[in-house]
């Protein structure tokens, strides 16, 4: 029986080379979806040497601004025709252990909402 299927929605992962990217891949590709991967650098598909044969696509991404966020939205249009599901992968460094002081916290938590809103909006 197939409890979960996305059989052919259309996916876009932001920072594959996050420890859970891989993961996430895998688990679309489980699913059915067809998968696209953005981030820093035009060669994000080819950090996932799993993905050669089954990504469909790969953008340049490094979230600075708006003018980033707009690029990333009109090349993905192109090139996906819909987006199904956006992965938000931070791209800065995850945090380990319990205790952080506020400035560590303050600044991860920045970056990653920052990121995250130009992406949406």
């Amino acid at each position: 029986m197939d409890w979960f299927s996305l059989e052919g929605k259309h996916v876009l992962i932001q920072s594959p080379k996050h420890p859970y990217g891989e993961t996430m891949f895998k688990g679309f590709l489980a699913a059915g979806a067809r998968v696209w991967l953005c981030g820093a650098g035009a060669d994000a598909a080819v950090d996932l040497e799993m993905a050669a044969n089954k990504v469909q696509g790969a953008f340049p991404y490094a979230p600075r601004g708006e003018e980033e966020a707009a690029k990333l939205v009109s090349v993905a249009r192109k090139d996906m025709g819909r987006l199904d599901a956006f992965v938000h992968l931070s791209p800065g460094p995850m945090l380990s252990g319990w205790m952080h002081s506020y400035e560590v916290i303050d600044a991860a938590l920045r970056t990653s909402q920052l990121d995250l809103m130009l992406a949406v909006k």
